[in-house]
């Protein structure tokens, strides 16, 4: 096989890869006096299911920096951040 650089790869191929790789995401949870914010999958293995909004976060971005950011592309809001509830 040669290498070819800048070859770019076939979308199937970039996907299968994709997937295999673990990413850092992060989860908006929004609490009121009504409950937590739920929003339905728009996309995905799960379309149509309830879920915490979330992202990913991106390369060198603090967390608190992609939680606002997911919270603006997800839902539209600025949030104010009270705490990390933990990590896995």
């Amino acid at each position: 096989m040669v290498f070819v650089p800048h070859t770019p790869l076939p979308q199937a191929e970039y996907e299968a890869i994709y997937a295999k790789v673990p990413r850092l995401t992060v989860e908006v949870v929004i609490v009121s006096s009504d409950g937590v914010l739920l929003a339905r999958r728009q996309t995905g293995p799960c379309v149509g299911l309830w879920h915490i909004p979330g992202g990913t976060a991106r390369f060198g971005e603090p967390l608190t920096d992609a939680v606002l950011r997911v919270a603006e592309e997800e839902l539209g809001a600025e949030v104010a951040i009270d705490g990390l509830l933990g990590y896995i």
